[in-house]
């Protein structure tokens, strides 16, 4: 009776209505019937939605039934929000009783403030204002409720800083109309963006997106709340409970599937935001809606109570799932993804590829039916690598890169075969696509060039790193359609090929169009990137790798971990940091096999390993043309010959000791380019130089019948290496020929100065060539210049020559055992350790067949005769003159008998010198010395100097640094490397020993001296004037003193103005003893100016003396008879004439 009046009283709860008022329901029946504890009560009368909530409670919060409340509360009741928002739009309806409508309200304020707390509703009511993008953002912030307004407002003032926000329509009512069985999902969708993981990779990738990462939205921490979509499937054989979740991308499993997991931890972040550890993973078969998948599911200790898996993308894709109210409806047949995005594909000329949110997927048209006739399952595989290439298919097989299939007896196999990867050690399956290969139209013309690639990606800048995609061709599925023609049989079984195999003819096409369609898919990243097929170069200054490693996962392509540029191999060239920078070289050939049968199959492959596609090539690649041209097999499998064999065991013992295959890794892009080209009647050569190092280079073996002339030849190699020049996009070239000829015609092309002269049969073909070649610098805007070196110092010399013993030994098909010759040279060498014409004497006694070139290889290569007194080595001298004058400056310190002196030389056309005497070399005088010749002549650009302690001292680097002056010191030991002061030091000692003269004094005749004969002397050529010389000076008068144009002349009475002379003061007589210039007057022998001067008349003073005391207007100078100058009027000064002077005498 007792439980009849419990279920009278307290009515079931599923979730919807409000749980507030149910609770209150529960205690007043609690109360009616007395009852203690109804923790074990309420479950009875939970459902649907609630029940799920109680389930998912711990086994110690099952037992309470204050914390069941509280769960059914967080759950279901409104939160401060939602009822503001519904207490704004509240409003009384017709048949509504205004009591009812009073409660209503009440019990939405009372929620909004329950302890009758004002501020909580201030609170409340400034987030609903906001912008529902602010609004939303802050109702997901953490203990929102318990949070003061002073920290409120600072989250708040931090969002509003977005510019694009739009005020709110009213109170940012993001929760209107919204059920109590919703509001936790809507609390969800406004919860801001956390970094989700992907179950995948553990990075962003696909399924549900927020902004541009993946949920693993029902994988909580905690109880879930809502209504679930539970759904029942099958899992190898075994029906479980699953939850359908479009969030997750691979599927989880619960702990009663822990014993198939292989071990590991898969950090998983859940909705909340708190991580969760799966604990391994397994490969599993799920039937869901009548279709089955294999998948690798990740395995969990932790899941939701009732539920054993949840269902991911990787499953929910090749089904059409439809969620209402918790029931999942699966449609049949299957029809599309659960999740809807923009499809990315990719089509080709004949192929199309499209990726499905996991993988690649891919087709090809057959250009007719193929009929595959092989029926050879593999070829003959070495016992010592047999158990390792099982292996690797067995890989194949488990990877389900090959699925078994029916075995039909007319059906034809694609034959397996085993490479080995010497350098890596490896030992890969490859497919024979040859038969296959016939039936698919494949097209190069947008293939990628190796070479061209490696140009480009010398131009980028040296902070890159280089991505290689994981088992690229593997990555990447085949269409059914396909793929049922590609049968493989491997240990009597049948199996069907379900990826892009390495050889088939469109798989490059079809890897390079996935790729560059992937990084073309984020714009920052196909400017930062470029691929060559599926090796990949990141410019870490743009991008960083990890950004492109996440983008590259996000669709599908898994790649290795990313290596810096300078540890890596690009391309199959070895990168290595040195103190000149970035450099590349080959990588380790390993040992080369050439004991026993070499037959041209061998050889040819040996020569390809030795020149492959690397940039520089030097004398190798004439010498590899030269070894092919003499092999006298026929077909492949024919032995090369004795000669050839010979030639290659020479070059190997060469390559060995010094090899010419390295270079510059980074290459400046286009700026100025040097062309060195050469011929001979052997091959043609050409080498592009940039920066003093050669970039690239290239060799042509000329025709055995090539009847050219070399001119012709030399012309030939010259456009050639044009062509090759273009390809750097260079926009000024330098050409140099060793040919005086090809000058004189390019030089005329350039120029057009004077019609170009040629004779004979290829009069026509010269000239075509040539205007051919303007035309084409012309349209590609390069600006050329061509100059004439000798053959000794072209750097394209070496690409056109070979030993000259192979040329006779190529002539009488005479082989020479090179090794062998080697060891009998260096035996007899090491006997006396004589020079080359000795060693040949002795060597000869031995085998005459001995030539000088095998002499002077061996003699080059011994370390004794190079550390003790070694032969001198010719060198190209260089030059220590600048064009113009106090640019660079040549300094040192010298001693001329006790003293010493600071020497300081243009290095100039002047030749200026200066020469300083200096008590003692210390560091601060020679810096004072320096610096007062700086204060003087002003600052050079440039000081050449030796290595002494005072010009490597830090006061002296400072100086040169406060005036952006550069130091360049020569080597040590070697004086010719400032040769212009030592020059100088020289001629000026030889003039003091010949003359007995001062230093100063021979330093003045130096600069006065020209330097040739038609040039300038230093000093006139530094300062722009001439200095004056002392045998030429001694009679010569002043210029600027023309005596007629003088008032005065020696001899000369004259008023002279005292010293602080006022108006009243009386001047003095003097008389003229000299006349320096016109306004210099030598006045009793101290110089005076022409305006401290008045004239004396005697006459005039004579009467004023006597008697006649007036003045006479005009008088002649009888006593200056001899004078030549015309004579002058003059008058008395005017102001005599207003006042009459009376001597008392």
């Amino acid at each position: 009776m007792e439980t009849l009046k419990i279920r009278d009283a307290i009515p079931k709860f599923n979730g919807h209505g409000d749980v507030g008022d149910w609770i209150d329901q529960v205690d007043i029946a609690k109360d009616l019937l007395g009852l203690i504890d109804l923790s074990r009560v309420i479950p009875l009368f939970l459902e649907g939605d609630a029940f799920a909530v109680f389930k998912q409670l711990s086994e110690e919060e099952k037992k309470s039934e204050a914390l069941i409340k509280k769960a059914l509360k967080r759950a279901f009741s409104k939160s401060k929000f939602e009822a503001f928002a519904q207490l704004c739009t509240k409003k009384w309806e017709p048949g509504v009783s205004v009591d009812v409508y009073i409660s209503q309200a009440r019990a939405l304020v009372h929620t909004i403030a329950k302890d009758g707390n004002l501020e909580d509703v201030v609170k409340v009511a400034v987030v609903a204002g906001m912008p529902p993008e602010v609004c939303s953002q802050l109702q997901a912030v953490p203990n929102i409720d318990s949070m003061p307004m002073v920290e409120l407002a600072g989250v708040a003032r931090g969002l509003l800083t977005k510019p694009d926000l739009q005020p709110s329509d009213q109170y940012g009512l993001l929760t209107r109309g919204i059920e109590p069985r919703q509001r936790h999902q809507r609390r969800r969708e406004v919860r801001p963006p956390r970094p989700w993981t992907c179950f995948n990779s553990l990075l962003p990738g696909t399924g549900k997106r927020r902004g541009e990462c993946v949920s693993a939205s029902t994988l909580p921490s905690r109880g879930a709340s809502a209504s679930l979509p539970l759904r029942r499937l099958t899992i190898n054989g075994r029906e479980v409970m699953g939850l359908i979740d479009t969030g997750c991308t691979q599927t989880i499993l619960g702990p009663s599937f822990i014993n198939l997991s292989k071990r590991g931890r898969f950090p998983v972040t859940a909705f909340d935001g708190n991580v969760i550890h799966c604990d391994g993973s397994a490969s599993v078969v799920v039937m869901l809606g009548g279709v089955s998948t294999r998948v690798e599911c990740l395995i969990s200790s932790k899941m939701i109570e009732g539920v054993d898996a949840i269902i991911g993308t990787d499953v929910l894709r090749h089904l059409r799932i439809l969620i209402e109210k918790g029931e999942v409806i699966v449609r049949d047949p299957p029809a599309a993804c659960a999740i809807l995005e923009k499809k990315v594909e990719v089509k080709g000329r004949n192929f199309r590829a499209h990726f499905d949110g996991n993988s690649w997927n891919t087709c090809w048209d057959w250009i007719r039916p193929p009929v595959i006739l092989n029926k050879v399952s593999q070829y003959s595989i070495p016992n010592p690598i047999r158990e390792r290439f099982e292996g690797e298919v067995k890989r194949w097989i488990k990877s389900g890169w090959i699925i078994p299939c029916e075995s039909r007896v007319e059906d034809g196999v694609i034959p397996l075969m085993a490479v080995v990867h010497e350098k890596k050690g490896k030992v890969r399956p490859v497919l024979d696509f040859r038969e296959v290969n016939n039936f698919v139209e494949c097209s190069g013309a947008d293939a990628d060039v190796c070479s061209e690639k490696l140009r480009s990606w010398r131009q980028w800048p040296s902070k890159c790193a280089m991505l290689d995609l994981k088992d690229a061709y593997m990555q990447v599925h085949v269409g059914k359609e396909c793929s049922r023609h590609l049968n493989v049989r491997f240990q009597n079984k049948s199996y069907e090929l379900q990826r892009l195999g390495f050889g088939l003819n469109c798989g490059p096409e079809i890897m390079k169009a996935i790729v560059s369609h992937v990084l073309s898919l984020d714009p920052a990243i196909q400017k930062a990137c470029d691929h060559y097929y599926d090796d990949i170069i990141v410019n870490l200054g743009v991008v960083s790798s990890e950004k492109v490693e996440s983008h590259l996962r996000k669709y599908g392509l898994k790649s290795k971990d990313s290596v810096p540029l300078n540890e890596s191999r690009v391309l199959g060239l070895e990168l290595v940091q040195t103190q000149n920078g970035l450099m590349w070289r080959r990588p380790s050939m390993g040992e080369l096999n050439i004991s026993g049968k070499i037959t041209k199959r061998d050889l040819f492959s040996i020569c390809g390993k030795l020149v492959g596609h690397f940039p520089v090539g030097g004398w190798l690649r004439t010498a590899v043309g030269f070894m092919k041209r003499c092999c006298t097999g026929t077909s492949w499998e024919d032995s090369a010959g004795e000669l050839s064999i010979s030639l290659l065991e020479e070059v190997i013992s060469k390559v060995e000791r010094d090899d010419p295959v390295r270079g510059r890794w980074n290459v400046r892009p286009g700026g100025n380019c040097e062309l060195w080209c050469d011929a001979s009647s052997l091959a043609y050569g050409a080498a592009i130089v940039k920066d003093g190092a050669v970039i690239e280079d290239g060799a042509w073996l000329r025709a055995k019948e090539d009847g050219d002339h070399i001119n012709m030849a030399e012309l030939t190699a010259v456009i050639k290496g044009v062509n090759l020049a273009l390809k750097w996009g260079t926009t000024k070239l330098d050409i140099f020929v060793d040919s005086a000829s090809v000058y004189s015609w390019l030089k005329s092309t350039l120029t057009r100065d004077k019609k170009i002269r040629v004779s004979g049969i290829s009069e026509m073909l010269i000239k075509r060539r040539l205007s051919i070649l303007r035309e084409t610098l012309e349209e590609y805007g390069v600006n050329w210049d061509v100059s004439l070196v000798p053959s000794s110092v072209n750097k394209a010399d070496q690409l056109t020559r070979v030993p000259r013993d192979w040329i006779i030994r190529a002539k009488n098909k005479t082989p020479l055992p090179a090794r062998i010759s080697y060891k009998t040279v260096k035996r007899t060498h090491e006997l006396h350790h004589r020079g080359g014409d000795v060693t040949l004497h002795f060597a000869q006694k031995v085998d005459p067949g001995v030539t000088k070139d095998v002499v002077k290889e061996v003699i080059k290569s011994c370390e004794v005769c190079k550390s003790i007194s070694p032969q001198p080595i010719l060198s190209v001298g260089g030059s220590l003159s600048v064009p113009s004058n106090w640019k660079r400056v040549a300094i040192d310190i010298t001693h001329v008998g006790s003293k010493k002196f600071l020497t300081v030389v243009d290095c100039g056309p002047s030749r200026f010198a200066i020469w300083r005497e200096v008590n003692q070399e210390s560091i601060p005088e020679v810096v004072k010395c320096i610096e007062e010749i700086i204060s003087c002549m002003g600052p050079m650009h440039e000081i050449i100097c030796d290595n002494g302690k005072t010009f490597r001292s830090q006061a002296f680097n400072s100086l040169c640094v406060k005036f952006k002056i550069t130091l360049t010191f020569r080597c040590a030991y070697k004086p010719s490397g400032n040769g212009i002061v030592e020059r100088n030091h020289r001629t000026i000692k030889t003039m003091i020993a010949r003359t007995k003269a001062p230093v100063q004094e021979c330093l003045y005749w130096y600069n006065m001296t020209p330097n040739g004969e038609e040039s300038l002397p230093p000093s006139e050529q530094m300062f722009k004037s001439e200095w004056p010389n002392p045998f030429l000076s001694e009679d010569r008068e002043n210029e600027e003193c023309d005596s007629s144009s003088v008032e005065y002349a020696t001899g000369d009475t004259v008023w002279v103005k005292p010293p602080n002379a006022k108006c009243t003061t009386k001047w003095t007589t003097g008389k003229v003893t000299g006349v320096n210039s016109r306004f210099n007057i030598e006045v009793d022998g101290t110089p005076r100016h022409i305006s401290h001067l008045r004239p004396r008349c005697e006459d005039e003073l004579r009467q004023k003396m006597g008697e006649d005391r007036s003045w006479k207007g005009q008088y002649e100078d009888s006593g200056r008879q001899e004078d030549a100058r015309p004579l002058r009027n003059r008058r008395a000064p005017s102001y005599l004439n207003d006042f009459h002077l009376d001597y008392q005498i």
